[in-house]
């Protein structure tokens, strides 16, 4: 696998299953447990199927021969989210997507955030975003990004690092290499003013931002 998409258990609505299906184009479809059954709905065939499965009424039966099912227990001392990333890692994925539709548990949620931040520990050669139908979360090392058409969306920047060195342009609030500290909410709360803004962080960032729930680049 070298791009994989992970469809984590969470509810994911009617009105957005097409923006879901299109996430997995050109990648490895991963289900992780309860999100087999959004992969099941959406005609999807996994290439992993991977969880304790608590979430199912039972495990997945009839895949195809070539799906691979790796069953963990219930009682374990990692999500089943943190598994299926580690999974990714060692197979040598260099562009993840983690699908996270909904953040009733809040805990979990966080949890799942903090998975960007054990990919950025990794110093693996790997883009990952946590994204659901509303807002993306990336993590980003000592880089610029680019983001396209999200004119009038809210961004923010989180560090990792201890501190990071902070610059946007096409931003309400344009930083020039402005130093932000970890726990600071200096980077929070942005307006993206053009069509085309830019992040350039020194240092380890997690990059926050709205969207409509259509297509991404």
């Amino acid at each position: 696998m070298t791009a994989a998409v992970l469809y984590l258990h969470g509810r994911y609505p009617a009105r957005y299953h097409r923006f879901y299906h299109f996430l997995a184009r050109g990648r490895s479809v991963v289900a992780v447990d309860g999100g087999y059954s959004f992969v099941r709905k959406a005609g999807l065939t996994p290439h992993v199927v991977i969880g304790d499965f608590d979430s199912l009424k039972h495990p997945p039966r009839n895949l195809p021969e070539s799906v691979k099912v790796i069953t963990h227990p219930v009682h374990k001392d990692q999500t089943d989210a943190e598994l299926a990333v580690r999974l990714c890692l060692q197979s040598g994925v260099k562009d993840l997507i983690m699908a996270c539709p909904s953040s009733t548990e809040i805990d979990h949620f966080l949890g799942t955030v903090g998975l960007l931040e054990v990919i950025a520990r990794s110093r693996r050669p790997m883009r990952a975003r946590l994204i659901n139908h509303g807002y993306l979360f990336e993590v980003i090392r000592d880089q610029s990004v680019s983001i396209h058409r999200r004119k009038g969306e809210v961004l923010s920047v989180f560090p990792v690092s201890r501190r990071i060195t902070l610059s946007t342009s096409g931003t309400r609030y344009r930083a020039n290499s402005v130093t932000v500290n970890r726990g600071d909410s200096l980077a929070l709360r942005n307006l993206i003013t053009a069509n085309r803004a830019r992040v350039t962080v020194r240092g380890t960032a997690l990059l926050y931002y709205t969207h409509p729930g259509e297509n991404l680049q």
